[in-house]
């Protein structure tokens, strides 16, 4: 099991720790996720 990494936000420890509650495994997390904040999700959808 991978170490999660301390320079990670709070609230990307969260959404982590929601996955893993869900039962997707940490190293598909870190592969396929990226926690967005603020205005950044609409970065990514234009």
């Amino acid at each position: 099991m991978n170490v999660i990494d301390i320079n990670e936000t709070n609230f990307q420890a969260r959404h982590l720790q929601e996955w893993l509650d869900s039962g997707v495994d940490q190293e598909i997390f870190h592969l396929n996720v990226k926690s967005l904040e603020g205005t950044t999700p609409y970065e990514y959808l234009l």
